[in-house]
């Protein structure tokens, strides 16, 4: 609020009125604080001088904004480089009330490299001392402001032809800077040459290869076959160190270096060979020539002088290296002599070399070369890399002075077996090669070398017997006899766990719907072909499709039995499974399908009420359909849910039942059949049965029962039967009065219906006065006809024959006899 407010009250007592002024001033009593107006993170570009677009405002409640103080502090310590003012144009006033718009405000470049995060502490405090405070966060990004430097930027170097190694460049050091940071600060480093001739240059190498702001470089050389001075190619040669940004190759630097190349006699003397090998016969003459030993000098101008350090048995040409027989030699004194042959160049001091020279007497070659095998068999594991040595010691030895002693395998007598069974020479033949080492500076022994030269499969073959010979090829004619031994080497191939099962063909695989737990479905059988250890299979269900658990299968025999949850055929009429078969290391899949059987586990169930009775005249001969029955099978297939109807036996005949479309219906026939009088009501039972074909239902059928009721309609088809016919009745007196009683006829009617009410006619009367003078009257009650006296009998005796009439509502008619009627 401003810094007073003034009140004005009218106060009024009585007749007298006054103005009472209250003036109400504002304190410094409430804490300034800081508010974002924005939550995007302050982000400054290092090389940023001035206000930034991270603006903040300050509220204070009491509305006293004036004489505020700003600081922001890093690490405890007022920031050097970023400090808080007011912001240029206040907006804050628009949204809320008692505010002020500040901004950061960098003073200094910040650098990304020194720091690329500053956390800062916010302060404000206003006049009155009250402090708020606030935490806030500047990123700092990094910006490409330079680009790669290598200095220095010329560079000269001498080095020895052939020099091998870092380059020195005389306490001075090559280095490549970019100041910048993170990506800005990458940059490759390259060597190029500036000639056409890649040759030279690509003796050179410069490490590292990569770097960030400041890396020293070295050049190396990596090839320095190719720095010969004496072939002149490279004796003076100019390379570039160049370094490339990695984030824009537009932007590099360059260094120039000149690398020289010094001719030195730095080279000793190699001979070409170790040992030198003559072969003499024994006895041969002194001066006999046996051959050239040879030593080359790298250096170009450099020659080589040969001499031996005992001259006894040989001498040596010293220019030449020629070597010639000093002495005669005696085979079974001495069947060898070494020499040691010395080379020198023209260096000061000499750069040597040595070499030995080894004479072999030749001896008359006589005895047969002795084969020393392995007392047990060797072994190897099958899919061992082709080329690869076997683990066997195989000697040969001869006793003649110059043998040359050859290994070889007998194809035609070797032979492999798989568990005893002998194979095809196909299957096995060139398997192994075998090779001949002889003992350095000792041709009377060898080593046979025998190595993959096909793949070795465990499962073709177990064992292989080879047939090893050595041969001395150098067995006179005479000899040949002896020329050569042989022996059987054993060896047996290990089995390795390499091949996954492999799946047995199934059949068809199927199981009965609600099937109880642990019934079997069939058998997986996987077989393995590697041997023991290795070809013990597990079997496993891969199921993704079902929550259900519908069936298992056991690890170890591969049975399929029924799960813990039923299946419904109407649900699911087929599952599916991939069935995994292991054996540790490998393993195959195969897919399955097992069909569900339908089972008749439903009933039928008949549709509708049937409780209504159905109406049917008595006497009905000809045929008449009564009703459908209507019924269903929940049972999916055919064979389980066609349906038959029955009616029950004890009124078939009177009734029938369509089999299969379920009418009932009263067949044509004799009328008596459905006679009222005799049955008027009917409770038939009706079977609807499954499991049905054409004929017959099957014994696994399941039925259905209901009840209709059939109620026949009487018909008035019987007449009535007087009872008392030719009756006589007692004789009258002519003096009884009108409406006295005579007597009466009864008469029955089979009939149950109202026609069993009967009316009484006289229609006869014998004299036919007797119609005058009698009358008959139904009595309801009793149904008879009473016969009374119509009129006075006076002088009217005699007898009267009275024929009466009885009918009912069909007028179904009797006739009754006259019947004498007696008069006194």
């Amino acid at each position: 609020m401003k810094d007073q407010r003034r009140y004005r009250f009218l106060v009024q007592a009585a007749n007298t009125r006054y103005d009472v002024d209250i003036t109400v001033e504002n304190e410094d009593d409430e804490f300034p604080f800081f508010d974002l107006l924005d939550s995007t993170p302050c982000q400054v570009s290092e090389t940023h001088i001035g206000p930034t677009h991270c603006q903040l405002v300050v509220q204070d409640r009491d509305g006293i904004m004036d004489g505020m103080k700003f600081t922001v502090k890093e690490m405890d310590e007022v920031s050097k480089d970023i400090e808080l003012v007011k912001a240029e144009g206040q907006t804050c006033e628009t949204l809320l009330e008692n505010c002020v718009d500040v901004v950061l405000r960098i003073k200094g470049e910040l650098e990304f490299i020194k720091k690329p995060v500053h956390s800062l502490l916010l302060e404000v405090e206003d006049k009155g001392g009250h402090t708020g405070y606030m935490s806030y966060i500047v990123q700092v990004k990094a910006e490409n402001k330079e680009i790669p430097e290598v200095r220095p930027d010329k560079l000269t170097a001498e080095i020895n032809e052939e020099y091998s190694g870092v380059i020195d460049f005389t306490d001075t050091t090559i280095t490549v800077s970019d100041r910048d940071s993170v990506e800005y600060g990458q940059f490759y480093i390259t060597l190029e040459g500036t000639g056409t001739d890649e040759f030279c240059y690509e003796a050179f190498d410069v490490i590292p290869r990569e770097g960030y702001r400041a890396t020293d470089v070295k050049l190396s050389v990596i090839n320095p076959e190719r720095l010969d001075y004496d072939k002149g190619n490279c004796n003076d040669i100019t390379l570039r160190i160049k370094a490339t940004e990695i984030n824009d190759s537009t932007r590099s630097g360059e260094a120039e270096v000149n690398i020289k190349l010094k001719d030195v006699n730095d080279e000793a003397p190699v001979f070409v060979r170790e040992i030198f090998s003559f072969d003499v016969d024994e006895n041969a003459e002194i001066g006999t020539y046996l051959g050239d030993v040879n030593a080359k000098d790298l250096d170009a101008f450099d020659s080589i002088t040969y001499s031996l350090t005992s001259e006894s048995y040989l001498r040596i040409d010293p220019q030449n290296g020629g070597v010639t027989v000093n002495t005669e030699f005696n085979y079974e004194r001495q069947p060898q002599v070494f020499v040691t042959v010395k080379a020198e160049d023209t260096n000061a001091p000499p750069h040597t070399a040595y070499a030995q020279i080894t004479v072999n007497i030749q001896d008359l070659n006589d005895e047969r070369p002795e084969l020393y095998m392995p007392s047990s068999p060797t072994d190897i594991d099958e899919n061992t890399p082709i080329g690869e040595e076997l683990l066997v010691n195989i000697n040969a030895r001869d006793a003649d002075g110059n043998p040359e002693l050859s290994f070889g395998i007998d194809w035609e007598t070797s032979r492999a077996a798989k568990q005893g069974v002998p194979q095809e020479k196909y299957v096995f033949i060139e398997c192994i090669t075998i090779d001949t080492n002889e003992e350095l500076g000792n041709s009377k022994s060898a080593k046979a070398v025998l190595r993959v030269a096909k793949e070795l499969d465990w499962e073709a073959f177990d064992t292989l017997y080879l047939t090893i010979t050595v041969e001395d090829r150098n067995t006179g004619k005479e000899y040949q006899d002896l020329r050569s031994s042989s022996a059987t080497l054993t060896i047996t191939i290990n089995d390795l766990n390499d091949n996954p099962p492999e799946f047995s063909r199934i059949d068809k695989l199927s199981f009965k719907e609600n099937s109880e737990e642990d019934e079997l479905v069939g058998i997986i059988i996987a077989t393995d072909p590697d041997g023991k250890g290795n070809n013990e299979v597990r079997y496993y269900l891969q199921d993704d499709l079902y929550e259900e658990e519908y069936v298992t299968i056991n690890p170890t025999s591969g049975e399929l039995r029924t799960g813990k949850d039923k299946i419904d055929f109407e649900q699911i009429q087929e599952i599916s499974y991939s069935v995994i078969a292991s054996d540790g290391e490998n393993s195959a899949l195969m897919h399955i399908t097992i069909e569900v059987e339908d089972v008749n586990d439903e009933s039928p169930k008949f549709i509708g009420d049937y409780s209504t009775p159905i109406r049917l005249k008595e006497n009905t001969d000809e045929r008449r359909g009564l009703l459908f029955m209507e019924a269903s099978d929940d049972d999916a297939s055919p064979k389980f849910n066609t349906l038959r109807f029955e009616l029950e036996e004890l009124y078939r005949g009177i009734f029938e039942v369509d089999l299969v479309t379920g009418e009932v219906f009263v067949p044509q026939g004799n009328k008596d059949r459905l006679d009222y009088e005799k049955k008027n009501r009917y409770e038939i039972q009706i079977t609807v049965k499954d499991r049905c074909d054409t004929g017959n239902c099957y014994g696994d059928s399941l039925s259905a029962m209901t009840r209709i009721t059939i109620e026949l309609e009487d018909v008035n088809d019987n007449a009535p039967v007087i009872q008392n016919g030719d009756s006589q009745f007692e004789a009258l007196s002519e003096d009884v009065g009108q409406g006295f009683p005579v007597g009466y006829v009864r008469a029955e009617d089979a009939d149950v219906t109202d026609d069993k009410k009967l009316r009484y006619t006289f229609i006869v009367a014998e004299p036919e006065e007797g119609l005058e003078l009698f009358a008959i009257k139904d009595d309801v009650d009793t149904n008879r006809g009473v016969i009374t006296v119509a009129k006075d009998l006076t002088d009217k005796w005699g007898e009267y024959r009275l024929t009466v009439m009885v009918s009912g509502l069909s007028q179904f008619v009797h006739n009754v006899e006259p019947t004498p009627l007696w008069t006194a």
